[in-house]
């Protein structure tokens, strides 16, 4: 069983490259394809969702970085992802592979697929990936969540073979929480340390009009739960004893939250403090960690934090909240500072992190990445969970 390859299907409402959607795009494209380098066959299920504007061909397989992805058009509100024909679709094929990883709680798919698993007795997992957090649960769309996981989610979640979490964190406040019958495994997120080489790119002159500005950096989608709220006033009292310090924004929009972020900023009076640069990939990516003075991430619910590992793997010093998934590990390893989600412990976090050395840190969460967080090693740890269930079903 060890050295047999594997059929391996993917089942996700979103895919690469749908970055308007935030890290789990960039790390399960990522998982399956270290999957592929280690000799299994890896298809992917998804929508178009996030993809409309790109020239996406649909309802056939294509190679995307080796992985054999199909996208179908989805209808209706896009963080549902209805597709009925990637449901037809699903109850021909699913029989064809040995395990189903689903990706997601809320969404159409998933329902499609544990469905058409079912069906044909195929051993899935779901991987949550942050959406049934206490915190994520009990604040946006409340009633609605609670509505769909008692008639829907939670039989789902139930049925799975196992349920896969990417830190410790996230899986004992989501068994506690929820008393789900299904086990959990963890297997954190990986990252791929070449494509974090040093670049040459200058990303204060590019994006900030000038060579040698400093900034803080928030990069992430621009959502509630990333705790921007607290990021600005806390920025706000700190840029009145460091007036020559930025703060750069960095991600895409979602649900037109930019527009509340700036009614913060004009109360403080912080317009010429504040740039906004929109969604950025690539080298601006890797420059705009690379330059900074430091990172930041002070969400109120965050299942992993995969730009903050981003980070560290530039050598970045980081600032995160206790309510951000890794923060066990990086407390643990001293690898960066943790503050909690209120605007004085964001403060303080900033005040501290200027004022002292922070070299042995910085090298502290270097290594942190490329000896937890390597995505071979991620990629084997989860191809060994998946050995592990398919023998337990046969």
């Amino acid at each position: 069983m060890e050295n047999v390859r594997l059929r391996i299907l993917h089942v996700s409402p979103s895919y690469y490259p749908a970055f308007c959607y935030g890290g789990p795009i960039h790390s399960v494209h990522l998982l399956n394809k270290n999957l592929v380098k280690q000799g299994q066959d890896v298809d992917v299920i998804t929508s178009n969702a996030g993809l409309r504007d790109q020239n996406i061909a649909l309802n056939k397989w294509q190679k995307v970085d080796d992985v054999r992805v199909m996208y179908f058009k989805y209808y209706g509100y896009h963080h549902f992802t209805f597709s009925p024909r990637m449901f037809a679709y699903l109850l021909r094929v699913v029989k064809n592979y040995d395990i189903v990883h689903i990706t997601a709680v809320w969404n159409f798919p998933v329902v499609a697929a544990c469905i058409a698993c079912c069906i044909h007795k195929i051993p899935f997992i779901i991987s949550p990936r942050g959406t049934i957090y206490p915190k994520t649960l009990l604040t946006k769309s409340r009633y609605l969540k609670k509505l769909y996981y008692y008639l829907v989610a939670r039989r789902c979640l139930n049925s799975s073979a196992a349920l896969h979490f990417t830190t410790t964190d996230e899986q004992q406040k989501v068994q506690k929480f929820l008393q789900l019958k299904a086990k959990g495994f963890v297997v954190a997120n990986g990252i791929e340390l070449e494509e974090f080489s040093p670049s040459t790119m200058n990303f204060s002159e590019h994006y900030l009009g000038k060579k040698t500005t400093k900034y803080i950096l928030f990069l992430s989608r621009l959502s509630w739960k990333k705790g921007i709220d607290l990021l600005l006033p806390a920025y706000a009292k700190f840029c009145k004893k460091y007036d020559d310090v930025c703060l750069v924004i960095a991600g895409p929009d979602e649900d037109n939250y930019t527009q509340f972020l700036h009614s913060i900023i004009q109360k403080y009076d912080i317009e010429t403090r504040v740039v906004f640069t929109g969604l950025i990939n690539g080298e601006a990516r890797v420059a705009a960690y690379q330059n900074a003075q430091c990172f930041i991430l002070p969400s109120y619910s965050e299942n992993f934090g995969m730009v903050a590992i981003e980070a560290l793997a530039c050598r970045t010093p980081i600032i995160i909240s206790d309510q951000v998934g890794i923060f066990i590990e990086v407390q643990k390893h001293d690898a960066g500072l943790i503050c909690e989600t209120k605007v004085e412990s964001v403060y303080n976090a900033l005040e501290s992190i200027w004022r002292s050395s922070h070299e042995e840190m910085v090298e502290n969460g270097y290594t942190l990445v490329k000896n937890f967080y390597a995505a071979q090693r991620t990629a084997l740890l989860m191809l060994q969970n998946y050995r592990k269930i398919i023998r337990e079903k046969q």
